[in-house]
């Protein structure tokens, strides 16, 4: 069985890789409240049948027909809870940095299964109705994913973006049917966001969590000692070479705790860097890993590639708004725009059925774009 650190690695590592109702009619309230609560309401209520959360989990796949519809019903009374939440201007889900890698972080795999359903109702809506709700839950789906990245933690920040990117990509997709008051007001919705947590107080929050808890268990009074504490990071057999060796000597476990803090503080500030294509750099990120002692490599070996996954939120969240401009306005309002990661604004091309938007921003290795409309492949 995977331990829960084990479980915490892989998940970033899987995303590495690749709401009117509550709201108001004339905009968010952010009424006062913890959203978490309501949130934990949705969760509560949401369908637990097998083939249910299958059909979720592929709503971008899922045909439109009865079964789809059926579904979409069954989620009505989470999606309602969804909007309330998202109407609220706090949002504490009672994470404990102190607890470290042992904490548990249930609530994470709840909101992409919240916001997968979501995202399938909003599909399900504009084929069937044009509208109805699916403007509602739209708008409270980028409310979630900042909610969900409210704690200061780099997982909380990996599920926010990939929450997002998924609300960007519908929103993208139907924008060519919105009526222009509806493009305004979910533009207006984005704008009244909470502000999003920065990648340097996550780093911040991550060596709080971790060097601070492994100088807890390792080295005071009452922790756990090195053969316990080893125990979370897996079966022996699967540990990294060395780590044991490592912190098990009192002077190089010192060394090696001195060197994750470190690396931590260099991290907080270069994540203080939003738009520099140099921290993207995979040859410089696998230069700097490498020559990492083993407990970096252990722990913090993935972070920097955190930054691409956020970078490509941002300026996706970007071309949403130019979007929004050109459907509004045309092509030219796009002179008013700029790419966080180039000079000017961004590429502009003309689709059959709606059109697309470059950055000079890559990710993996590809421009990371925005279609806008239904030419979708």
């Amino acid at each position: 069985m995977k331990t829960r650190w084990q479980i915490f690695v892989l998940v970033s590592a899987s995303m590495l890789i690749g709401s009117w109702g509550a709201y108001g009619a004339e905009g968010p309230t952010t009424r006062p409240g913890n959203g978490a609560l309501k949130y934990w309401q949705a969760f509560a209520v949401l369908p637990n049948e097998e083939e249910d959360r299958a059909g979720a989990e592929q709503w971008k796949e899922m045909g439109l027909g009865e079964h789809t519809q059926q579904l979409v019903g069954k989620l009505r009374p989470s999606l309602k809870m969804l909007r309330q939440g998202a109407g609220m201007r706090g949002c504490d889900w009672g994470v404990d940095l102190d607890e470290g890698p042992e904490g548990y972080l249930p609530h994470l795999s709840k909101c992409r299964q919240l916001s997968q359903s979501a995202l399938l109702a909003v599909r399900c809506d504009f084929a069937a109705f044009g509208d109805g709700e699916a403007a509602d839950n739209l708008a409270a789906v980028f409310a979630l994913g900042r909610h969900v990245g409210s704690d200061p933690i780099m997982i909380s920040k990996l599920v926010e973006c990939a929450i997002v990117n998924d609300a960007i990509d519908q929103a993208a997709e139907h924008m060519g049917i919105f009526t222009p008051e509806v493009v305004k007001q979910l533009m207006a919705r984005l704008d009244a966001l909470p502000a999003s947590v920065s990648l340097a107080d996550c780093v911040r929050g991550e060596k709080r969590a971790v060097v601070d808890w492994l100088r807890r268990e390792l080295e005071q009074p009452g922790g756990r000692g090195v053969e316990n504490a080893l125990g979370i990071f897996g079966a022996e057999q699967a540990m990294p070479a060395g780590l044991a060796q490592v912190l098990g000597d009192p002077g190089k476990r010192a060394k090696a705790l001195a060197e994750l803090a470190a690396y931590y503080d260099r991290l907080a500030v270069e994540m203080a860097r939003p738009n520099d294509p140099g921290l993207l750099d995979q040859a410089t990120i696998q230069e700097k890993q490498a020559k990492a002692g083993v407990l970096v490599q252990t722990i913090a070996g993935a972070m920097d590639r955190v930054y691409g996954a956020e970078a490509r939120m941002r300026v996706k969240l970007a071309m949403l708004k130019a979007a929004a401009a050109v459907v509004l306005e045309g092509p030219e309002s796009l002179k008013r725009t700029a790419d966080p990661f180039g000079a000017g604004s961004f590429e502009y091309r003309k689709l059959q059925k709606g059109f697309e938007l470059k950055s000079k921003l890559e990710f993996d290795g590809k421009p990371v774009v925005l279609i806008v409309g239904q030419d979708r492949k």
